[in-house]
């Protein structure tokens, strides 16, 4: 939705609060089996609402911590779904964090223009008062327990890897699951033959290929944590990184970057061509060569989406001629971005610079990315679930621990020891 529209009807007033709304409907499942609940929303002064455009996120903490997928059905409603396979005794967190699209809207077309050279730190005011971000807790979840039973039936979790996908992604792994005793553990284990293929006796190997990390703050701290563990200390020759916001950081000097202006919109090319440079160099020539590539978090603040589509696009053709054009016969890992946590930000939680950084457009874009990298036939690496679920959340706006991220490493180095042997996880995608 573009910035400045608003449909009939859809002034501050109809806002949803999350003080006034309720849930009306509970379906708990025994164990292994999907449990839902239903909010209906009303405004702040009661009135039930008919339309969707909120952004709730809602959480069922208990014996396991699982981030609920919440369906708009666009008539007031909206659904908040999870797998719980732990039996007991779980509690409802939900939170109201934009109303009627708010957390969708697209910047003003002169956006990039007017921040500095990387598209940010636009003055403040621009966009005129600021209170779109609510960040309201569902009142009438505060004090709700539910059970989840047992499983007496053959039907269950079991089931889930029969499902057939009409369109699958090569995922790294399956990247979802829940945190239990702050372990991150998958729903689905590997089937057989993989778990056969991975555990299988390998004769060392001389280290061999490179690994180059292309991303941003999330990415250097992926890169450093990784620098420490067996992947770049035993298995491979060398491990790099490019650290990047929107366009990379001049020398990696974040001062500089900050303070760099030009008139300048938005530049595809400059992205491209820094992805295309990392594959020139002599080391990414190597099929045991790996880049993970992610183009995260500075997109929703500075870009509309329809633009970081047609970069996504644009760099999936770069990727694919890559050997033809480049010489480079590195594999390729997409690696998906993470949830925020902007109620860490301080009060009044509504600065000019921050208005686009929404979860909502986080969740837009990176759904984009991981569909369009999975159709493209590379592989990815899905961190978002792993983060999402996270309940101690980050440890300022965007960063988390480096623990969050150990099955992620652990996948990696995997993908990295068996080669060509690797098997990825088929995820279906639409």
């Amino acid at each position: 939705m573009a910035w400045g529209t608003l449909k009939s009807g859809w002034g501050k007033v109809n806002r949803s609060s999350a003080k006034t709304s309720y849930i009306s409907y509970m379906d708990i499942q025994p164990s292994g089996h999907f449990s839902r609940i239903f909010i209906q929303t009303q405004t702040a002064s009661g009135r039930m609402k008919t339309v969707g455009g909120d952004f709730w996120r809602v959480f069922f903490t208990g014996p396991a911590n699982v981030s609920a997928t919440v369906f708009d059905h666009q008539n007031g409603t909206y659904e908040a779904i999870a797998l719980l396979v732990e039996t007991g005794n779980y509690a409802v967190q939900a939170y109201l964090d934009y109303s009627l699209c708010d957390g969708l809207r697209n910047p003003p077309e002169d956006w990039f223009r007017v921040g500095n050279s990387q598209g940010r730190y636009q003055r403040q005011g621009t966009l005129g008062f600021l209170d779109h971000y609510i960040y309201e807790p569902l009142r009438a979840a505060q004090n709700l327990i539910f059970e989840v039973l047992p499983n007496t039936s053959r039907s269950g979790i079991d089931d889930i890897s029969t499902i057939k996908c009409t369109n699958s992604c090569r995922s790294l792994w399956d990247g979802h699951g829940r945190w239990r005793n702050n372990i991150w553990l998958p729903y689905l284990s590997a089937n057989p033959q993989r778990r056969k293929n991975i555990s299988r006796p390998r004769t060392a190997t001389p280290r061999k290929g490179a690994l180059w990390i292309f991303g941003d703050s999330l990415g250097i701290r992926f890169y450093n944590s990784l620098l420490q563990k067996p992947l770049c200390k035993e298995l491979l020759v060398s491990c790099h990184r490019s650290y990047n916001w929107v366009y990379p950081v001049p020398f990696e000097n974040e001062v500089l970057g900050k303070s760099l202006t030009d008139d300048f919109d938005f530049r595809p090319n400059i992205i491209i061509d820094s992805i295309r440079n990392v594959l020139r160099y002599a080391l990414m020539k190597s099929p045991h060569s790996l880049l993970v590539l992610n183009l995260g978090l500075h997109y929703p603040s500075t870009l509309n989406f329809t633009t970081f589509q047609k970069l996504m696009d644009d760099v999936i053709v770069m990727l694919r001629d890559r050997e033809k054009r480049l010489g480079s016969n590195a594999r390729v890992v997409w690696k998906t971005t993470t949830s925020i946590r902007k109620e860490n930000e301080e009060p009044p939680r509504n600065d000019t610079v921050w208005r686009f950084f929404t979860e909502p457009r986080i969740r837009l874009f990176d759904a984009y990315a991981m569909s369009a990298m999975c159709k493209a036939g590379f592989e990815v690496l899905d961190v978002f679930p792993v983060t999402a679920s996270y309940l101690p959340g980050t440890i300022d706006i965007v960063h988390y621990t480096d623990d969050v991220f150990n099955t992620a490493e652990i996948e990696l180095e995997k993908y990295v020891k068996i080669g060509m042997e690797y098997e990825s996880t088929a995820v279906c995608i639409k």
